[in-house]
């Protein structure tokens, strides 16, 4: 165990793993959140058009419904915008090799503990 665990090799593994899946998840977030904005913008051009409709003589009560739906999916959108945390952007990948090219530093107190308690 004390040989694999603290392995320069599998550590740059185990980093550039880590590191790809913290940002696939930091651009997925990113990318909800774009996509919540640019619904918000396509509410907003329904709801002129409809209004729009209704200074034109369409009857208000036909597109009521729809009015009150594109309304307060609007407001959910804007309330989960409000409450999302921005992302910090993407970790650069060459951080792993910075912690392995100083890896006999780093490891040096982990072996000792692994030695004291095998």
């Amino acid at each position: 165990m004390r040989d694999r665990l603290m392995d320069p090799t599998l550590f740059a593994a185990f980093c550039q793993e880590f590191t790809h899946e913290v940002n696939r998840a930091r651009i997925e977030a990113r990318a909800s959140l774009e996509a919540a904005r640019q619904e918000i913008e396509r509410i907003d051009r329904r709801l002129k058009k409809l209004v729009e409709a209704i200074v034109d003589g369409v009857p208000a009560l036909t597109l009521k419904d729809e009015l009150l739906g594109g309304e307060a999916r609007k407001a959910d959108l804007l309330q989960a915008l409000a409450t999302a945390a921005e992302r910090p952007p993407c970790f650069i990948p060459t951080w792993p090799f910075t912690i392995v090219s100083r890896s006999p530093s780093f490891t040096r107190p982990c072996r000792k503990r692994l030695r004291r308690s095998v």
